[in-house]
């Protein structure tokens, strides 16, 4: 049996159970920051160019994913962080939202960005120090962390910046959709690679789900942190998207937090 006909099945029985009979698979929405107003852009001071997503954990803390700040593969003398905000074009980049000069990254000391053909980007996650504190308020606030691990089979939102598409213009707008967190077995054999053990699953259906600029971005159940995006298949091509499982990672992220 192929995986879009298990995917598929999965789904269609799973929503029901959840959801009921009368959901209908829809793609992304623009949505506000005053309902997320724990979203964080990481972009370059240079270009303004959006580099990835975040979510604001403390006062003067960012979880994102560990690619985002591996300076490997990013320019890390060059990234800021902009809160406050729905709208992250240029025009409005010193009227709409506020910048933060990060002042120390807490890459995971597992991290491993080397790509193979049996896993991807072990421990993709890092806590972001700004130098001075978020002022919480309505479009400004914290996110809470989960206390449990994640349940298969249930509903979460994606928010992010990310293209719509992988040949779209540059990302502005923030924008959301819900996915559903699906068995690791069911991802594996999507991928034909091993999901590891901090990693998870989502999908909705094709042409829906995370794209270029996503990266770090929150997965959000209850208005609580369950995931951020690690991994997809650009964009959207009917494949699910792989997550850093928050709760795995819950001491760490505390560790961090408590220095």
């Amino acid at each position: 049996m192929s995986f879009r006909i298990v995917i598929c099945l999965y789904l269609a029985l799973t929503v029901e159970a959840v959801t009921g009979k009368n959901i209908r698979l829809v793609g992304g929405t623009e949505t506000s920051i005053r309902h997320h107003s724990y979203m964080a852009a990481f972009k370059y001071i240079s270009s303004d160019e959006h580099i990835c997503g975040g979510a604001i954990i403390s006062a003067q803390h960012v979880l994102t994913a560990g690619q985002c700040v591996d300076e490997d593969l990013v320019n890390i003398n060059d990234l800021i962080i902009r809160v406050g905000t729905s709208n992250i074009t240029e025009s409005n980049l010193y009227v709409d939202g506020i910048l933060f000069e990060i002042e120390q990254i807490f890459l995971h000391p597992d991290y491993i960005s080397q790509l193979t053909t049996t896993s991807k980007y072990q421990s993709d996650i890092a806590v972001v120090k700004i130098r001075t504190s978020f002022e919480f308020s309505y479009l400004i606030n914290r996110i809470e962390l989960p206390t449990s691990d994640l349940n298969y089979g249930s509903i979460a939102y994606i928010i992010g910046w990310g293209k719509r598409s992988i040949d779209d213009f540059s990302p502005n707008k923030l924008r959301k959709t819900w996915m559903m967190i699906i068995n690791n077995d069911v991802c594996e054999s999507a991928y034909h690679m091993r999901i590891l053990y901090d990693q998870f699953c989502a999908f909705q259906t094709q042409r829906v789900g995370a794209c270029i600029g996503d990266v770090g971005s929150p997965l959000v159940a209850n208005h609580i942190l369950i995931g951020i995006v690690s991994l997809f298949d650009p964009c959207a091509l009917g494949f699910p998207d792989i997550y850093v499982n928050i709760y795995s990672h819950i001491e760490y992220i505390f560790a961090i937090l408590n220095l």
